[in-house]
């Protein structure tokens, strides 16, 4: 069965015959010689990963207003801000990010031993339920518009 992406391993074909050179047998010259790496190079000095140039990214300090007063932030905290005043906005995305993010902390945090005490876990409470309100407040004010 061919997917998306090409042919299955199962389907791809096998070499036939007796022959030394052919379909996926390449001349002995040009096959890799034991011990020696397909990249003998390697990864470029300074070359960074993804991983390290996002960190690098959310690190960089940007400006931002708020409530009239401009902030120099890191990027990482104007990201969450602005993602906190999309789902307050009622934007649905921004409210599944925001709450699959908390949820991950909170797991994250218990699983480091980190545990949330009574108190914590009525503020998160009551913090989704006046979202939820207010969610629901936005959508029947627009539908009311409607």
């Amino acid at each position: 069965m061919t997917s998306v992406n090409g042919p299955d391993r199962n389907e791809i074909k096998k070499p036939t015959g007796d022959y030394e050179v052919g379909y996926r047998r390449p001349p002995k010259e040009h096959q890799f010689r034991k011990g020696q790496s397909g990249n003998p190079k390697g990864r470029p000095r300074g070359s960074r990963s993804f991983h390290s140039l996002l960190g690098e990214l959310f690190r960089r300090r940007t400006t931002i207003r708020i409530g009239g007063t401009e902030q120099r932030v890191a990027m990482s905290e104007a990201l969450a801000l602005a993602a906190v005043n999309k789902g307050l906005k009622g934007d649905i995305a921004a409210l599944k990010l925001l709450f699959g993010l908390q949820a991950q902390i909170s797991e994250q945090n218990q699983t480091a031993g980190a545990r949330m005490t009574d108190s914590d876990l009525e503020i998160l409470a009551d913090l989704q339920r006046r979202l939820r309100d207010d969610l629901q407040a936005q959508l029947a004010t627009s539908e009311a518009r409607q």
